[in-house]
């Protein structure tokens, strides 16, 4: 199974232990970049999440070896933990297992 180049907000986040919220944040800021598909589709490169991360370290720590690793753990990341939609309500309830009254 071939890595996506464009990841959901949620997606992001996860790749980088945060919260949606924060790479909302980050986004709105410019400090991390993204596309817009739609009008309510966003997409961040994995790219932009290595610029961020590079961005964010010493100047010193940027060589390529560094880049490398990063790329390479977030490419872990991605394939240790596989991402799985929450359930609809309505598939809570035809499934039988009672869902969160939110």
């Amino acid at each position: 199974m071939t890595e996506a180049l464009l990841l959901t907000i949620a997606e992001a986040a996860r790749a980088m232990s945060c919260s949606t919220r924060l790479v909302e944040k980050l986004i709105a800021s410019g400090d991390l970049r993204s596309l817009r598909l739609s009008r309510r589709a966003r997409r961040v490169p994995r790219a932009a999440i290595v610029d961020y991360i590079e961005s964010r370290l010493d100047s010193t720590s940027t060589d390529p070896v560094t880049t490398a690793k990063i790329a390479s753990a977030l490419n872990k990341h991605a394939t240790a933990r596989g991402w799985t939609p929450r359930r609809s309500k309505k598939e809570a309830r035809t499934s039988g297992t009672p869902s969160k009254q939110g």
